[in-house]
C-alpha cells in the first residue's frame, strides 16, 4: 500500500517529506475532534487509505448547527467546555467556532479538494478526498 505518498525533496542534505493534508488542518481537525468528542461514547477514529483520510468522531452535532453551518460563520457549542478552555488558555484555539473553516480554508489554499463533513453513525465526520 502507498498510504499517501508524495514527491520527497531535499534541501541541501535535508530530506522534505510534505504532507498530503496541511498540518494547520490536520491539528484543527484533532484538536476539534478533542473539544467536541463524546466521551461517554466510543473511540475516535482516523483511518488511513491509499488516496484519502477519514476522521470520525463520535457524539452528532447540537441541535443549533447543521453541516452546512460550519462552512460558514457559526457559534461554538464545545460538548466539553473545560477542556475547549484548557485548549484556548494554552494557545492551541485561537476563536470559538472557527475550526471547520480553518479545516476547509487550508485544504483549499493546498490546492487540495474541500473535505467531506457529514453526520453519520452517530457521529460527525471528515474525509479529506
Amino acid at each position: 500500500m502507498n498510504y499517501l505518498i508524495r514527491p520527497i525533496s531535499y534541501n541541501g542534505l535535508e530530506r522534505v517529506e510534505p504532507l498530503e493534508y496541511p498540518e494547520s488542518a490536520l491539528r484543527e481537525a484533532i484538536l476539534n475532534a478533542i473539544i467536541h468528542k463524546d466521551y461517554s461514547s466510543t473511540y475516535t477514529f482516523l483511518r488511513v487509505y491509499d488516496d484519502r483520510l477519514h476522521l470520525w468522531n463520535p457524539g452528532g452535532l447540537p441541535e443549533e448547527l447543521s453541516v452546512e453551518e460550519l462552512k460558514k460563520e457559526h457559534s461554538s457549542y464545545p460538548r466539553n467546555r473545560n477542556i475547549a478552555n484548557v485548549f484556548f488558555k494554552a494557545g492551541y484555539i485561537e476563536s470559538w467556532g472557527r475550526g471547520t473553516n480553518k479545516i476547509i480554508d487550508a485544504c483549499l489554499e493546498a490546492g487540495l479538494p474541500e473535505p467531506l463533513i457529514k453526520e453519520e453513525q452517530g457521529g460527525v465526520s471528515i474525509k479529506g478526498q
